[in-house]
């Protein structure tokens, strides 16, 4: 039976991109139609445009619902395949897990970021374990709360809501430096005294 108060706080959240939506096109128009003029190229199909890269997040977020992309979540984490020493290590632990706890998913994609720490997380339908977790005297426990996660579809609400803003922040939030927009929305939000101090 699907979570009603998850699917609520959804439904709440794509009613709050409605104002987004807006935003995005006005944006998309402040900054397309003088590029056009001054560039003299034609303007007739902006609007059409202007919309749809407003409502690309909110066609992003709803194809998570059907289409997770592992690959992509994968990517972003910079996480890899367990190596084959650590693939065997996981399939043991998730073979003492299975036998105490039949309930829990068994066919799951787990990855490994490198890095020593121990920590893991579930984004859409694949866990992800940090590599100083696999020698960590706390792996089954962890993995049996992450593989929680994976059984409630935790993972997938997580990763539905991250990509209403995730397009966005391609833009505006660089792990780098400086958005693309940045500056300009910050110039367009901030109050000139607050920009004195």
């Amino acid at each position: 039976m699907p979570d009603v108060s998850w699917w609520l706080l959804y439904g709440l959240t794509l009613a709050a991109q409605v104002i987004s939506v807006f935003a995005r096109v006005w944006l998309f128009a402040f900054v397309a139609y003088p590029v056009c003029w001054l560039l003299g190229w034609p303007t007739g199909q902006l609007e059409t445009i202007a919309l749809a890269v407003a409502l690309a997040p909110l066609a992003w977020s709803l194809l998570a619902l059907v289409w997770s992309m592992d690959w992509f979540t994968r990517q972003r984490s910079g996480a890899r395949e367990p190596s084959e020493r650590e693939q065997q290590i996981l399939d043991a632990t998730l073979a003492l897990l299975a036998s105490d706890e039949p309930a829990l998913p068994r066919r799951v994609s787990i990855v490994v970021v490198d890095v020593p720490d121990s920590n893991a997380w579930v984004l859409g339908r694949q866990v992800t374990i940090e590599r100083g977790l696999l020698e960590h005297h706390a792996l089954a426990a962890v993995l049996a709360y992450e593989l929680g996660h994976v059984k409630a579809r935790d993972g997938v609400h997580t990763l539905v809501i991250n990509r209403l803003q995730f397009l966005p922040s391609l833009l505006l939030d660089r792990p780098q430096g400086h958005g693309i927009l940045r500056g300009l929305l910050r110039a367009l939000t901030t109050p000139p005294a607050a920009s004195w101090r």
